[in-house]
């Protein structure tokens, strides 16, 4: 049944991709990651990525079952998005399914409206607590204003550009994740294959390594209220289908892994079922 599920989600987020959208980019609006709406709880890993492809506005999604408990009713005929689950037992992945709150009547909710862009001095609070917070914790030095935004794992240190040499803070951002998602791959950390012992451009475990940064960089987006500055090119997106295609697994994994690099820079923990 794994195997199959694995082949349903790839091909979920390849049609994406062919559409012209990263699902790692955020689509819903408001600085609040998709989330359960009965239960409060935040989606994880590759959950983000099969809510986000759907392009709902509203990040609040509720199951049948609990829709009805609430006082409410899916409309007829609408259509559910399965999402996954590893079950404890027998480590297997499961699905059920979930409908966004647009789906829904008779839940007496409030429709969640585009924010206005954040401004001023507190626009990236939150951003700006995670690198020195992670540092403070045992995480790497962070360099700033240098020509090129890298981890260094024999060093333990991130380099990136200066907040005023890049295009806007929110790409600032971006970048300064991704290096940090790498970091957490070191040895003393989460031990990730690919940071310390990594593979030449291009090769199989260097893209891996570079998808797992590319989505905890877009986590660690969301936590903080930023919009991820994500390349929608067409050889950027062509890019990754054709390597996931090439491994049915590789999005979840590297799903898995992007939300303990961020839950990691964090000093949190995501739970282990989504629902």
């Amino acid at each position: 049944m794994s195997d199959a599920i694995y082949a349903e989600i790839t091909d979920r987020i390849v049609a994406a991709l062919k559409r012209g959208v990263a699902p790692w980019q955020r689509q819903w609006v408001g600085s609040s990651l998709p989330h359960n709406l009965f239960s409060g709880r935040a989606y994880h890993g590759v959950n983000v990525l099969l809510l986000t492809a759907t392009e709902y506005p509203d990040p609040r999604w509720i199951t049948f079952v609990q829709a009805k408990n609430l006082g409410g009713k899916v409309r007829r005929g609408e259509h559910g998005t399965r999402i996954v689950f590893r079950c404890p037992q027998v480590g297997l992945l499961k699905t059920h399914v979930v409908f966004n709150a647009a789906q829904v009547d008779g839940l007496g909710l409030v429709a969640i409206e585009p924010p206005a862009p954040a401004t001023g001095g507190d626009a990236f609070a939150r951003a700006r607590e995670i690198a020195p917070g992670y540092q403070a914790a045992g995480g790497p030095c962070v360099i700033e204003g240098t020509d090129q935004a890298a981890y260094i794992p024999a060093r333990d240190t991130v380099t990136v550009p200066a907040l005023a040499q890049c295009v806007s803070p929110a790409a600032y951002y971006s970048v300064l994740f991704h290096e940090l998602a790498h970091s957490t791959g070191h040895p003393t950390r989460l031990r990730r294959s690919g940071v310390s012992d990594l593979d030449h451009f291009g090769s199989e475990r260097y893209s891996r390594e570079e998808l797992v940064a590319e989505l905890a960089s877009a986590f660690l987006c969301g936590a903080s209220g930023v919009d991820p500055q994500v390349d929608n090119t067409a050889a950027y997106l062509a890019g990754w289908a054709r390597s996931l295609r090439g491994d049915s697994t590789l999005i979840v994994r590297a799903a898995a892994d992007a939300q303990r690099a961020a839950d990691y820079v964090l000093g949190t923990r995501a739970l282990e079922q989504d629902g």
